[in-house]
């Protein structure tokens, strides 16, 4: 990625007044060509958000929020309750263009759908199988992986779990994203002027309507330690949810037309395909042989 490197995580306000454009949060601006949404699934909630994706790499945040579980009227949590709603709040929504894009779109609909499944998998996973139809393919399962092999993003089928060997219903797809590498990249076009390729917007005002969300993109920074660099939350009384959803829209990006991600130079078969892995069809991921 053309940026210059940066190691230092900006102040909210700061990068909120720097970052705010001219369009209301909710609505999605005119050069905008599609759209990703992202779910951090979290004990007793999920936190979600979209956002817009448009030529010369620039986004735009449309929509943030969370979700609470619901409780027994014992004050038991209803185990992924908090994940249905996410449906209408940004899977099957339909969000309006403040002006009809170049193709003539006056709205538009979330492209793909990525949450992390380091909380309760099962449950997550129950819940993208449970997309048929139009939204079916749309949701996906996403988890760290730091394999250097794999800078960016790919994608296996985990039969079952790691921590109780439950199994996955059919197998869940689970595409692995180098958080750190898109971490980077995010810091690094924190740095951007607006108009700049690569550059992030944020809603009108967004020192006020979306406070809490920069809050949390700007609540990590990379620490330098014996084993090298690692990314640590500064406040945890914050959260760096909004961080990872930033994350997660980036590579999801990505898996729709490449914007970050560069072509794979090739690999051996005794490097990749020999290792356990066979390719997708369409050369995205690879899937675990049994």
């Amino acid at each position: 990625i053309p940026y210059r490197p940066s190691n230092r995580v900006p102040k909210w306000h700061a990068l909120a007044t720097k970052l705010s454009s001219d369009y209301p949060l909710g609505s999605v601006p005119d050069w905008a060509i599609f759209l990703t949404g992202a779910g951090d699934k979290q004990q007793d909630r999920a936190y979600w958000s979209v956002k817009a994706w448009g030529e010369n790499k620039r986004s735009a945040l449309v929509d943030f929020g969370e979700v609470a579980c619901e409780r027994t009227q014992y004050g038991e949590l209803r185990v992924g309750s908090d994940l249905p709603p996410i449906d209408r709040y940004a899977v099957n929504r339909v969000f309006p263009l403040v002006a009809a894009n170049r193709f003539g779109q006056k709205t538009l609909r979330v492209r793909l759908f990525g949450i992390d499944t380091q909380h309760d998998p099962h449950t997550v996973w129950d819940w993208i199988r449970s997309h048929t139809g139009a939204t079916r393919g749309i949701v996906r399962a996403l988890g760290g992986d730091a394999n250097p092999l794999y800078p960016y993003y790919r994608m296996q089928v985990v039969e079952k779990s790691a921590r109780d060997g439950k199994p996955y219903e059919g197998g869940m797809e689970r595409w692995g994203l180098n958080t750190a590498n898109y971490k980077q990249g995010l810091l690094d076009r924190w740095g951007l002027e607006p108009g700049d390729e690569g550059f992030c917007y944020l809603p009108a005002d967004a020192v006020a309507c979306c406070a809490s969300y920069v809050a949390q993109m700007t609540n990590e920074a990379p620490v330098a330690t014996d084993k090298g660099i690692e990314w640590q939350i500064i406040d945890r009384s914050i959260g760096n949810h909004a961080f990872d959803l930033e994350v997660y829209h980036t590579a999801l990006a990505d898996m729709v037309v490449g914007l970050f991600k560069p072509a794979e130079k090739p690999v051996a078969k005794t490097e990749r395909e020999g290792k356990g892995f066979v390719r997708r069809p369409e050369g995205r991921g690879l899937i675990r042989r049994g």
